[in-house]
């Protein structure tokens, strides 16, 4: 709230209103129902939690038809010729401006397990961002990812108008590091350009991709 000002156009402010609206749903229930049993402990309800997310997103949770469909569909797509000499532009270093253009392009969010927040980094100097890019680029030759980049916090959100006290009645939310996410951004915009320029999309996909709509 400190950011705003009397200049502030009313869109930032509305954004703003909307945001802190999202974080109030983020609720922690102080007991939950399982097997017909109270849970109150907040160690078990985490628990209980992290097990119900698990078993959601695994493929026992989905039906049989949905299962095999999701098993043999390669089978009906061609394979694409990705054969590499490192030497073409999506393996060169990581640059400077494709550094800038991530972390601007990163939307301040809720911080993950390293608490670092992305503006730290839209307001660092030239030579954290050097610093920074050296880092990046040892990770991208080496291809060794640091453990805690695959780890995230999980914060279950209230879905609208459900009983608070079921575990169903939350969808998870999981926030990554920051540092993961600029490095995200940059190797998809690299894969992006070179999956569209070389036509290797279906043209039936509009859903994570520039210039198209899903409404379409």
């Amino acid at each position: 709230m400190s950011s705003i000002t009397p200049r502030t156009p009313v869109k930032i402010i509305w954004n703003k209103i909307r945001a802190i609206e999202r974080s109030l749903s983020f609720y922690i229930p102080s007991s939950i129902f399982t097997d017909e049993t109270l849970i109150t402990d907040l160690f078990k309800i985490s628990n209980y939690f992290a097990e119900f997310f698990a078993q959601a997103s695994s493929d026992n949770s989905l039906t049989s038809e949905t299962l095999y469909t999701k098993q043999n569909s390669y089978c009906n797509y061609s394979r694409a010729d990705f054969n590499s000499s490192n030497i073409e532009c999506y393996n060169k270093p990581i640059t400077l401006q494709e550094l800038k253009n991530s972390i601007k392009n990163t939307k301040p969010a809720t911080v993950g397990p390293d608490n670092f927040h992305i503006n730290m980094l839209k307001l660092a100097s030239e030579g954290i961002l050097i610093e920074l890019l050296q880092l990046l680029n040892k990770i991208w030759s080496t291809g060794t990812i640091p453990k805690c980049w695959k780890e995230a916090t999980i914060i279950p959100v209230l879905k609208s108008n459900k009983n608070p006290t079921q575990l169903d009645s939350y969808q998870p939310i999981s926030l990554t590091l920051v540092l993961c996410k600029v490095m995200e951004r940059i190797v998809n915009g690299r894969l992006q350009y070179k999956l569209e320029i070389r036509k290797l999309l279906t043209p039936s996909q509009c859903d994570f991709r520039s210039g198209r709509s899903t409404l379409e």
